[in-house]
């Protein structure tokens, strides 16, 4: 099943490029250009990662990807910019879906180039990008993969100062979708929460993890904070990033509860941001 960035028409046939409603192509492609033949794969695996991102089978991209950076030690200005590139053009060409988001393992994408800011830049494209949304379902669509990124941000940025300064962005960057989104028409108005309660309830998010993150680097020494950050760069997992996960995932099925449950999943998430920031202060394990 495939939601429209364009007009928001919800096709079932996955097997199609198009959509049978206005016609556009699921994936945004220069000039209205037909997309390309997938019977035969580039063997190069940066080429075969644009082609399937392209096509819109995300996950199969980025492990394309991540094939073609095996064994570099850095990856030049040009490599970097045909895989955001293509990166960003799927994430605004599909109604990307949560499973297949987590299938592409964005953040190994990202660690494979630790001198990037993969994630971080394709947050700011994507942001940059709302020129192209004509209604509000395809603001959300924007805020949905955009939100995707925000939160594997955690799995990356080990200093809280860097942590703050993402959210600060972030807010802005919702403020702004929130803004957009009230100016344009609801395409499927009277089905549940609509795209402004979406937008609305992941605005709140980030300002309650800003919030948090605040704190933190208010209540820490910087000499405290360097040391939190370099004994997390350490760690062979962020802990604490599974609890903004688990956050973000709650509060998101808030919106769509009844009143009731919405204020328990609410308290619910609030807790898992009190847990992030309690785990982050005592530094990992062993």
């Amino acid at each position: 099943m495939r939601r429209c960035p364009f007009c928001g028409k919800v096709t079932d046939d996955d097997s199609l490029d198009f959509c049978t409603h206005c016609g556009a192509y699921f994936v945004v492609r220069p000039g209205g250009s037909s997309p390309p033949d997938t019977t035969r794969l580039p063997e190069d695996p940066l080429e075969r990662g644009e082609t399937l991102m392209e096509v819109g089978r995300f996950s199969e991209g980025a492990a394309a990807f991540r094939e073609a950076l095996q064994g570099r030690p850095e990856v030049d200005d040009a490599t970097y910019t045909r895989i955001v590139d293509a990166v960003t053009g799927c994430m605004l060409g599909i109604s990307l879906q949560p499973q297949a988001y987590k299938g592409a393992d964005m953040p190994l994408l990202a660690q494979m180039m630790p001198d990037r800011e993969l994630l971080v830049d394709v947050m700011r494209r994507l942001a940059g990008s709302l020129d192209v949304c004509s209604i509000q379902n395809g603001v959300l669509g924007l805020a949905n993969s955009y939100m995707y990124l925000f939160v594997d941000t955690f799995h990356i940025y080990t200093d809280a100062r860097d942590m703050e300064g993402i959210c600060e962005t972030a807010r802005d960057d919702l403020r702004a979708m929130l803004d957009r989104a009230m100016g344009l028409v609801d395409a499927y108005p009277g089905r549940g929460p609509g795209p402004l309660e979406w937008l609305s309830t992941y605005n709140s998010f980030v300002e309650e993890v800003l919030d948090t993150v605040s704190d933190m680097v208010a209540g820490q020494t910087v000499e405290n904070l360097d040391r939190l950050a370099s004994a997390w760069a350490d760690a062979s997992r962020p802990t604490y990033a599974v609890m903004v996960s688990n956050g973000f995932l709650l509060t998101s099925q808030s919106a769509a509860a009844g009143k009731l449950s919405s204020r328990i999943l609410r308290k619910t998430g609030n807790t898992q941001l009190r847990g992030f920031e309690k785990v982050y202060l005592a530094g990992p394990k062993g």
